[in-house]
């Protein structure tokens, strides 16, 4: 009993070297995504809230071949929380983001064929925070920023029809802004942002439903993020130090051809 997990183990891996094939290059996926955020500012002002998305994304992978890439969100939910003196605050969060990614491919044929893609990238992201009653302030913040990405996908094949994969991708944001609009007291003004760089980890896993011939695929994806918008003096007023923790998971069909 003692040595039949470890053969177990060892026999679901060997038997993904009886796979015929390796898995066709590209592959389109759609689907929804759900995360919760952490929204914290200097001060005590804190926030929290389920935001609800959808993700797209076009992937080219090939055994020792370049990569590329491209994916979009968009996401929507409530937060709630309060103030650094207490006072209850409610707005409505908004994510928006777009990116391209071009790197190359290592993959060997061999045993559970583990395949390594370092790539690099640009996006640009919107994120929206609009507050509403019972909020002191009735103010809407809209952070935006181009981006330079760098990080890499990786996977194996546990099995011919299932993959498992650890993905990592580092953001260097480039002249961050954040316009802040709706005060009824003073014109509409616009922050400078202190440039950070943000971090995302991913853990997907694939279940192929045909692994040779391409067709349909299901994929489920848990990940943590992490945003990091700096403090920074401005006039009228200095953007105050921001950060997101942001963790969930996404529910993803794709075709691969």
């Amino acid at each position: 009993m003692k040595t039949f997990f470890p053969l177990l183990l060892f026999s679901t891996l060997l038997s993904a070297s009886d796979c015929c094939c390796l898995p066709l290059p590209n592959t389109l996926s759609m689907g929804p995504e759900f995360y919760h955020v952490h929204r914290t500012r200097e001060g005590g002002t804190i926030q929290d809230g389920w935001i609800c998305a959808g993700r797209a994304s076009y992937d080219r992978i090939k055994s020792f071949g370049f990569y590329w890439g491209a994916n979009a969100l968009y996401g929507i939910g409530p937060l709630t929380g309060h103030t650094g003196k207490g006072a209850e605050i409610k707005s409505t969060f908004k994510d928006y983001q777009i990116e391209a990614r071009l790197g190359y491919t290592f993959q060997t044929e061999a045993w559970i064929q583990p395949y390594l893609t370092p790539y690099v990238g640009i996006g640009y992201r919107k994120e929206y925070n609009n507050f509403h009653a019972p909020s002191p302030l009735i103010l809407n913040f809209e952070t935006r920023y181009p981006y330079a990405a760098l990080g890499f996908l990786s996977g194996v094949n546990i099995t011919p029809q299932i993959s498992v994969g650890l993905n990592f991708k580092g953001e260097v944001m480039y002249e961050a802004k954040c316009a802040v609009t709706g005060d009824p007291e003073m014109d509409d003004f616009v922050l400078q942002v202190e440039d950070d760089w943000n971090y995302r980890v991913e853990l997907p896993v694939i279940y192929r439903f045909c692994p040779c011939v391409g067709g349909f695929e299901a994929q489920v994806t848990p990940f943590y993020e992490f945003r990091h918008y700096g403090g920074r003096e401005n006039y009228p007023f200095d953007f105050i130090d921001t950060k997101l923790m942001i963790w969930g998971f996404n529910l993803l069909l794709s075709y691969r051809f």
